[in-house]
């Protein structure tokens, strides 16, 4: 089963790459809400597909309600993909981007696992926990500087 997860992550960071890649390129040639609002309107139609498959299939599974912050996600995520947006079409391209989300992710992960935030349970940070963030956030440093060095030297 680890394998599985293993793929189906990696397939997910691919499908996110791309996202952000014909988000930046639709985003290019119309607006960046336009470009947004197209990749969001063909993942709504993907996800009401599923949703209504397997809706159809499962009639009688009662499912319990969930709470209210849970929908947050898909409100954030399209803010998420708009930011991306305007930073992949800037001098950080996507690298730039995906780092910066990366260490938002990481930064984030930390003060729940910290804080014990939205039910999970709090959880001493190890210096492992501390090590592993500071070497996204450097390396994260280093390729936003590196982009940004690239764009101003003559």
């Amino acid at each position: 089963m680890g394998r599985l997860y293993l793929l189906l992550a990696v397939i997910a960071g691919a499908g996110i790459s791309w996202t952000v890649y014909s988000n930046s390129l639709l985003a290019t040639h119309t607006t960046d809400i336009m470009g947004s609002m197209m990749v969001h309107g063909i993942g709504t139609f993907f996800a009401l597909s599923f949703f209504l498959y397997y809706f159809y299939r499962q009639r009688n599974h009662k499912a319990a309600p969930l709470p209210l912050w849970n929908y947050g996600g898909g409100i954030l995520g399209g803010l998420i993909v708009l930011l991306f947006s305007k930073t992949a079409n800037s001098y950080l391209g996507i690298s730039g981007a995906i780092c910066l989300g990366l260490v938002g992710q990481t930064t984030f992960a930390l003060a729940v696992d910290g804080f014990g935030l939205f039910g999970s349970p709090r959880r001493r940070l190890s210096g492992l926990d501390l090590l592993q963030a500071s070497l996204v956030l450097s390396g994260s440093l280093l390729l936003v500087w590196s982009q940004n060095s690239r764009m101003t030297a003559p």
